[in-house]
């Protein structure tokens, strides 16, 4: 029996072990959206095996709502299968025992083709794109990524009829107040229960009414990013049981701190984290880890359309924010995108990117974030000096004179930067593939004409989009 099929078979037994009576095949679009199939545990190896019909264009809908992109590449034509990742975790759902989430991945088989489903992804999977860019790096220069995310969210409550948003956070607090934790605590607890100890770092209040963040080791870039998949889904499940609205959407409120999803980042080569010697090099010859920094930061702006793709994005990344407004790193800055993280020691040990939210497609953007990092390295590119302070607090001429730009102010901006790096397109089209690209710039093109419809005040604009997404993230 091949070990595959074994493999299942000893998850099918551990899934009648444990009682589960369904299995949520979770997946997540081009527009950030978790979503699943469902079907009874009975049909595990069956599914395992050949998965589930599903419509092409489930990957290229808008956030905004059930509408094929315009330009995507698809239609009501079309069918691709939804299935089990093999190496994927399949968890019990602390918060609904008899049913259990497998993270899953899309494939296309031709029907004359007898061999295994999972030999072969589908070209818009964006696992499989992370996947693809994974074994890249490994097989070009010997990296392997460890990486760690921070989940920051909002706790809401159903808001009054009169209000002009549906929700109303669950206290007014501040950072890291004991009064928020204090009262939240009963629903943390079952959300770090839920979302497995081990794998809890710290958590806190953060800045605005009602947010939280939880802080979850690194692990494998896969294994982190399947584990985020379902983090999310276990917070805003434990939320719900709790009747409450976990929400994620980077931006809820113009005047309250927005929900980012930064991301920590190691470089393992021959089992040593290349961060721990980070020290910005010689002009001649800089060290791989600083040209993957030069290479991420070079590339930041084109980089934003992915890695925060959606409108609402945009009110959260602000100047003085701490969500890193400009085009510049530096070492424990907390105003750069891009900063070098150190040890209780002040050894650094990892990177940080903070231009990150809960609407990117966690897969699709760290993909493009380690193409930006490896052109880093092919093109030998350089730091320039770390920016030890505040940017927004320098004159604008001596920014000027230092090279710092303001990075993106809307997705418009993100989009056409992305398109006009003709150095991360061409990698990420020649990497990823042009269908995928396609499917995904229409996806967002498309939430940007919803959001641009919108009547008001740019505040008043957030409001309605709020209204309309904050559950959906």
């Amino acid at each position: 029996m091949p070990s595959a099929r074994r493999d299942e078979e000893k998850k099918y037994d551990i899934l009648k072990r444990d009682n589960v009576q369904y299995i949520r095949l979770l997946f997540v679009d081009l527009a950030g959206l978790r979503r699943c199939r469902v079907f009874p545990v009975h049909r595990w190896l069956g599914v395992s095996e050949d998965g589930i019909g599903l419509t092409m264009a489930t990957a290229a809908m808008p956030a905004w709502g059930d509408y094929v992109a315009q330009g995507a590449g698809f239609g009501p034509v079309g069918e691709m299968r939804l299935a089990p990742a093999a190496s994927s975790l399949v968890k019990v759902l602390r918060w609904q025992p008899l049913h259990a989430i497998a993270i899953s991945g899309f494939y296309l088989r031709e029907p004359s083709i007898r061999a295994p489903l999972k030999d072969f992804p589908w070209v818009c999977c964006p696992r499989a794109a992370l996947t693809k860019v994974l074994e890249l790096a490994e097989s070009k220069f010997g990296f392997k990524f460890r990486v760690g995310y921070e989940s920051e969210f909002t706790l809401l409550r159903a808001a009054e009829p009169e209000s002009q948003v549906p929700f109303k956070a669950v206290d007014n607090s501040v950072y890291s107040h004991s009064l928020a934790f204090n009262n939240m605590a009963p629903v943390l607890d079952d959300m770090v229960a839920a979302i497995g100890c081990l794998e809890v770092e710290q958590l806190h209040a953060e800045s605005a009414p009602g947010q939280f963040e939880i802080v979850t080791g690194h692990k494998d870039a896969l294994e982190a990013t399947d584990a985020l998949l379902y983090n999310r889904e276990a917070i805003c499940g434990i939320a719900a049981k709790h009747d409450l609205t976990a929400s994620f959407l980077p931006k809820l409120s113009s005047t309250a701190a927005g929900n980012g999803a930064h991301l920590h980042l190691s470089i393992m080569k021959e089992g040593a984290n290349i961060f721990e010697g980070f020290s910005k090099g010689s002009s001649a010859s800089p060290a791989a880890e600083e040209a993957f920094m030069a290479g991420i930061l070079h590339h930041l702006p084109g980089l934003q359309a992915f890695t925060t793709p959606s409108p609402v994005s945009y009110e959260r990344i602000k100047p003085g924010c701490w969500s890193g407004a400009y085009q510049v790193w530096g070492m424990n800055n907390r105003e750069a995108p891009l900063r070098v993280c150190t040890d209780a020691h002040g050894e650094p040990n990892n990177m940080e990117y903070k231009a990150l939210d809960a609407t990117a497609n966690p897969y699709l953007a760290l993909a493009v974030l380690i193409i930006a990092g490896l052109e880093g390295i092919n093109q030998h590119r350089q730091l320039p000096e770390p920016t030890s302070v505040d940017p927004d607090t320098l004159e604008e001429g001596e920014r000027k004179q230092r090279g710092i730009k303001l990075l993106s102010t809307n997705l418009r901006q993100a989009l056409d930067s992305f398109t006009a790096d003709q150095e991360l397109y061409k990698a990420v089209t020649g990497i990823l593939g042009g269908s995928l690209v396609q499917a995904f710039l229409a996806v967002r093109m498309s939430e940007l004409s919803w959001y641009n419809a919108l009547q008001g005040t740019p505040a008043q604009m957030l409001d309605q989009a709020a209204a309309q997404l904050y559950d959906r993230y």
